[in-house]
């Protein structure tokens, strides 16, 4: 229990160091260049964009450090989602943005890092070098296939929904099911043993 917590100490911190760093680069004038993405009915989509980042990528690395139980990643996840809601609240209100889009926005960081831990759960119960992999899917479903979609102009624009980012940026709650569904999959796989998932 000592190194579990000791283990969740830096993902706390990290966490919320990452979220209020964030704010504080989106609202000063610390940096050379202004952020002109950044205006007042954007801030909580920003500070929703940096929590998407945190799960996808930074999340990952914490959990391959160690091998936490289904009952301490709920902890984890809990403290996470309760740390990071004054932030949210404070960038909601500065945004106007009501209840439901509210609600919303702060599911798909859940749902994603959910997705995220089952996904490492199953690699390191079956024995698989999933590290790279993940990174390649996560660039890929985040740029590639906005990016894809941009230059044929829009013929492909529905597989975009697969994007994090841009499904918060449009409130679009396909992704959130999705990510949901698969991180539901991903943890009911690590239920059958290995030999009977070959055979």
């Amino acid at each position: 229990m000592g190194d579990e917590r000791s283990r969740a100490i830096p993902l706390y911190l990290s966490w919320v160091g990452t979220l209020c760093g964030a704010l504080l680069l989106m609202l000063s004038d610390v940096l050379p260049f202004r952020l002109r993405f950044v205006r007042p009915e954007t801030l909580f989509l920003c500070l929703t964009q940096v929590e998407i980042a945190f799960a996808l990528f930074a999340w990952p690395w914490f959990l391959a450090a160690a091998a936490p139980s289904g009952r301490r990643l709920l902890i984890e996840g809990g403290v996470l989602l309760a740390a990071a809601l004054p932030l949210a609240l404070i960038a909601a209100n500065v945004s106007n943005v009501g209840t439901g889009a509210f609600l919303r926005a702060q599911a798909l960081p859940v749902v994603l890092a959910a997705a995220a831990a089952a996904l490492e759960g199953l690699g390191r119960s079956r024995g698989w070098r999933v590290g790279p992999w993940y990174v390649l899917g996560v660039v890929l479903l985040a740029a590639f296939l906005p990016f894809v979609a941009f230059i044929t102009g829009g013929g492909l624009s529905w597989t975009v929904v697969l994007s994090p980012f841009w499904a918060a940026a449009r409130s679009e709650t396909g992704a959130a099911a999705i990510f949901g569904v698969l991180a539901g999959v991903l943890f009911a796989a690590r239920r059958f043993p290995r030999k009977a998932v070959a055979a």
